[in-house]
């Protein structure tokens, strides 16, 4: 029965699926590590690249001292009790320290440093500038004498100062780095003592400023403390008027209840009702108009219209309820606000007006240490950066990486049988070699070891070769292809692939002469009718020569067709013919099928050397017809999506491969084990050159001499 191909679509092009069965992908470790280091080339470049780097960072640094002053933050105020009040802010916090912190890092604090006289008289202020690249100059030193203008300095030290908090402490530490250790010991000191000076001005100022401030703002809030007032009292005849009307309703409802409009009671309550709206409209007009709440009723008014409009008593009573609400609700929060800035402005009137700095000089800045460069660390870490940098770079070519390289690429990728593995051969060294004749074997045909010398050195098969791991891969693919079912089942093996060049032609000749080797009658027929090649593998000439496309024309019969001449006993050939003029027609379905039963009835086996799948449509044709289908994809260069894509093509025509042959792979020893490969015997007594000093190969006058 003939194998099945199923393509994974779920990690066709995801090395990272990894699934249970294989437990590899691109992100497992296992599979991961040995591709890395495939690309070793990469990740060694950018390691010396990452040591050159740090070699050239060490040459261009200019040396660095550091001097270090460290200060105490403490913030307290003497009262005039000569007693400690409580900070400003809460010292236990960390959010107060880091303001301190922030602080000493403002410009203008490093304006004041490079203003002060005892900097700007230091020589060597600005660093000296080393060239680019090495005997490309000398390093450039300042003039003598020349001292950086007030802004440019500020923005030097401004680059040379870091300012850190010291854990779980009350110390912050002032750093200045500079190539002169002197240098970096004055700005130290002399930034603690700006920063001090600044603060304790700043601070005497600003205490005045908020006094001035909160009596500013007392005065503010009295004044619109008593316009909120003065209007409310205007509202208290309009208000008694609205309470007198609301009694009035009221009487009047209670009333109705229990008497008519003509009773007496009724009449005395509606006149006092009348009276009590009459008296409000009054007192409503005069409010509406008074000039300290104009604005509030311009746009009530101009809404609403004149008092006398129906409903407009109604409404006018419920925007005064409403605005009465108002103005106590403000006077009473104006009240709150004016007793909280009499009681600061109390406070800060009875306390002393002078008050101690934050920050107090805990420990002075000594001349500079020497800081930086560091050779050794700096150089390490150029490489560890390259060595990283290049392994980031081979994991993206393996990201990036479509083609497939090893057996196991191809069976997580394709969940497919690979028949075999070949690995990539070299043709010069597979060459028979000069002025050495191979003898014929035993009871062997001279004239089919005449014809094989015409073979080309890729047929692995030929008396050099024979022996060597190549020819091994191949009978693993006989052997492949035998279990695959019953031998009268599985009688005709088509050989094809996904693109031009992935070596299926190279892969039929060899299968056919390993099917040989093995006794049985074997035919190898090129169906490549529009770039054959098999009579090249062979060193034969296709022209004059009857093939297959005389076959399928009806211009000559089997026997005709058929080259027994192929330098290896039980192998027969069947080249291509002339050029065919339309291939395409000559592969129609019932011809094919009587040819293939006719080869069936000479051959105990029969490959077929077919066209590329992807680049034309012949190989679909004939693919139903074959026992075995086999399709060769070349390592390191076919793309996966190519075979992928070839499958499809396969299955859409109601087939599926057999397996696949993994052609061309390169042996590595880290993917050995992945390509079920052979490849360290050459290294051994195994190898290829072992063999071209066989007695068995050569013959024994040929040894002697």
């Amino acid at each position: 029965m003939r194998g099945n191909l199923r393509l994974r679509d779920d990690d066709l092009f995801d090395d990272a699926g990894g699934g249970e069965s294989g437990g590899e992908g691109m992100l497992h470790f296992k599979d991961l590590l040995p591709r890395l280091l495939a690309r070793w080339h990469w990740i060694l470049l950018c390691a010396l690249l990452g040591l050159g780097w740090g070699l050239y960072t060490v040459w261009r640094a200019v040396p660095l001292y550091q001097s270090r002053a460290t200060v105490l933050v403490r913030d307290y105020n003497v009262t005039a009790m000569g007693q400690l009040d409580s900070a400003e802010f809460d010292l236990r916090n960390t959010q107060a320290i880091e303001t301190v912190r922030a602080g000493m890092t403002r410009f203008r604090l490093f304006e004041l440093v490079a203003a002060d006289p005892l900097v700007r008289e230091l020589e060597g202020l600005e660093p000296p500038k080393k060239p680019l690249l090495p005997f490309f100059g000398v390093p450039e030193k300042p003039l003598e004498g020349d001292v950086p203008s007030m802004s440019k300095l500020a923005g030097m030290i401004a680059g040379w100062v870091a300012v850190e908090v010291r854990p779980d402490t009350r110390l912050i530490d002032i750093a200045v780095k500079h190539p002169r250790p002197e240098v970096s010991q004055v700005i130290a000191n002399r930034l603690v003592h700006h920063y001090i000076e600044d603060r304790t001005e700043s601070r005497s100022s600003g205490q005045q400023t908020n006094l001035e401030f909160l009596i500013e703002e007392s005065k503010r809030v009295k004044d619109e403390l008593q316009a909120a007032q003065s209007v409310l009292t205007a509202y208290s005849a309009p208000l008694d008027a609205e309470k007198a009307l609301a009694a009035a309703e009221t009487a009047v409802g209670t009333l109705s209840l229990r008497y008519r409009a003509k009773h007496p009671k009724m009449i005395e309550a509606q006149a006092r009702l009348e009276q009590a709206e009459k008296t409000f409209r009054q007192f409503m007009g005069r409010a509406v108009r008074n000039p300290s709440d104009l604005n509030y009723w311009a746009s009530h008014l101009a809404r609403v219209g004149d008092l006398d409009t129906p409903g407009a008593i109604g409404e006018m009573r419920d925007l005064l309820v409403s605005r009465r609400a108002v103005l106590e609700s403000e006077i009473e929060s104006q009240n709150s606000l004016y007793r909280s800035l009499l009681g600061q402005i109390e406070t800060r009137e009875v306390s002393v007006k002078q008050t101690e700095a934050e920050v107090a000089p805990h420990e002075m800045a000594r001349p500079g240490r020497h800081v930086y460069p560091q050779k050794t660390r700096m150089v390490i870490q150029g490489t560890v950066l390259g060595l990283f940098a290049g392994l980031g770079l081979a994991f993206l070519f393996h990201v990036l990486d479509n083609k497939l390289h090893t057996v196991a690429d191809v069976e997580k990728q394709f969940n497919a049988p690979v028949l075999s593995a070949i690995a990539a051969i070299d043709a010069g060294s597979m060459a028979p070699k000069k002025g050495r004749k191979p003898a014929p074997k035993p009871g062997e045909d001279e004239a089919l070891v005449a014809a094989r010398q015409h073979w080309d050195p890729l047929l692995v098969f030929h008396a050099e070769g024979g022996k060597t791991h190549y020819a091994e891969m191949f009978r693993v693919l006989r052997t492949s292809i035998s279990l695959l079912g019953p031998p009268e089942q599985r009688k005709i093996t088509m050989v094809t692939s996904a693109l031009p060049s992935e070596g299926k032609t190279f892969v039929a000749a060899n299968l056919a002469v390993a099917l040989a080797q093995q006794g049985l009658n074997t035919l190898l027929v090129d169906f490549d009718l529009r770039k054959p090649s098999v009579h090249t593998m062979f060193g034969r000439s296709k022209d004059g020569q009857a093939g297959t496309v005389d076959l399928l024309t009806g211009q000559a019969d089997l026997s005709t067709a058929i080259c027994v001449e192929s330098g290896q006993a039980d192998l027969s050939l069947m080249l291509s013919g002339p050029k065919a003029p339309n291939p395409g027609e000559l592969l129609e379905s019932g011809r094919l099928e009587r040819t293939l039963e006719l080869f069936e009835q000479y051959y105990d086996h029969i490959v077929l050397d077919t066209a590329p799948l992807l680049a034309v449509p012949d190989s679909r044709i004939l693919a139903p017809f074959a026992d075995n289908l086999v399709v060769v994809a070349r390592a390191e260069m076919t793309p996966r999506g190519a075979v992928k894509r070839a499958v499809q093509v396969l299955e859409s025509s109601g087939v599926s491969p057999s397996g696949i042959v993994l052609n061309g792979y390169v042996e590595k020893r880290f993917a050995m084990a992945r390509n079920h490969s052979y490849g360290y015997y050459r290294y051994g007594r195994y190898g290829l050159y072992h063999y071209e000093q066989d007695a068995s190969v050569y013959g024994e006058d040929e040894e002697q001499a």
